[in-house]
């Protein structure tokens, strides 16, 4: 019995010992994000952290409330704390470039978000902004072909290569149609910010035709001042969100393009478990995203061919559809069924 009750002590003094050895061998990411009062990075960091309860990692989020300077303080503490993935929401991808270098050289993997970022050794996960962009420029043309007035486009802010290139990519399109006139404005990811700059392109323009908004969390902002200008401008947006899918169904929007906000996030740190584990995969990870429209609209879109953009097949899925693919996340992207792509270089 005395044999027995020592036996049981020293069991009982190792389980704390146990419990911290299973929490220091856990995945530890430090999430560098660029902050978290849009809807859209609330979503991200829905599904992230669903993720993280899914693969067993430890996530720590700190944001920067959009300065550059900070988020380049957050990267290095992460560094300091030697945490074994950093994740990044860069506010400015070339801002950036030499403290994802730290942190690789330092022997932490780095994963940028949405934007890539040119450093020497980090990971990219990013979706096709620019072509989602010309997509919606060319059914915009189409909608309101013969037509003169202003197309209104609400981007976030410079540096961010997610803005960047969902308005390069419109800006261009736009550019081949003399017609129009085209007034982009900055609602830098903030839907009040948004729904000011929209009242005053609102104001400023009697003839305005459409606007289009580059991020569902803003999109709220530029569907409020519409409502409030008392005038009918039809209006699009991209990333999927819930609310975003809802505001198509009640015919707010006619054009709505899906990354969905929990889906990319939940795949970000899925994609942080297989480079923290060392699997072979191309240091650039791509989304698929989805376009919802009605059904009319989609057979004069492939009727123009307007369904092939730079070569690249976009996919156009129902409502229903859509829905499913926003929060179906869990099992696209489980540790069962994803692979992350491996070119072989």
């Amino acid at each position: 019995m005395k044999r027995i009750l020592v036996v049981l002590l020293a069991v009982i003094l190792a389980l704390p010992a146990m419990a911290i050895a299973e929490v220091e061998d856990k995945t530890v990411i430090g999430m560098a994000m660029i902050d978290y009062t849009n809807t859209g990075f609330i979503g991200i960091k829905t599904g992230a952290d669903k993720a993280a309860e899914d693969y067993g990692m430890e996530l720590i989020w700190k944001g920067c409330d959009g300065s550059v300077d900070s988020q380049i303080d957050v990267i290095r503490g992460f560094i300091q704390q030697q945490v074994d993935v950093i994740m990044i929401d860069s506010v400015d991808v070339n801002g950036l470039v030499d403290v994802v270098n730290e942190a690789t050289e330092a022997g932490i993997d780095v994963l940028a978000i949405g934007s890539a970022i040119a450093g020497n050794d980090n990971f990219n996960a990013v979706y096709p902004d620019y072509i989602d962009s010309k997509f919606a420029a060319e059914v915009i043309n189409m909608m309101y072909e013969g037509q003169e007035g202003t197309i209104g486009l609400v981007a976030a802010a410079p540096g961010n290569l997610v803005s960047d290139n969902r308005q390069r990519g419109f800006e261009e399109v736009m550019a081949k149609y003399p017609n129009f006139n085209l007034v982009t404005v900055l609602g830098q990811w903030d839907a009040s910010t948004a729904m000011s700059v929209t009242e005053d392109l609102i104001n400023s323009n009697d003839d305005v035709l459409h606007i289009h908004c580059i991020q569902d969390g803003m999109s709220y902002g530029v569907l409020r001042a519409i409502q409030n200008s008392g005038r009918e401008i039809p209006m699009s947006s991209n990333d999927g969100d819930e609310e975003g899918l809802n505001n198509f169904e009640r015919g707010y929007y006619v054009l709505e393009n899906l990354n969905g906000n929990e889906r990319i996030g939940y795949w970000f740190v899925a994609l942080c478990y297989f480079i923290a584990n060392d699997y072979q995969m191309d240091k650039t990870q791509y989304d698929t995203t989805y376009k919802i429209m009605s059904e009319e609209l989609k057979a004069q879109v492939e009727e123009r061919g307007l369904d092939v953009i730079d070569g690249v097949q976009m996919v156009i899925v129902t409502l229903d559809e859509a829905r499913e693919i926003a929060f179906d996340y869990a099992n696209e992207y489980s540790k069962d069924t994803y692979v992350p792509v491996y070119s072989g270089e």
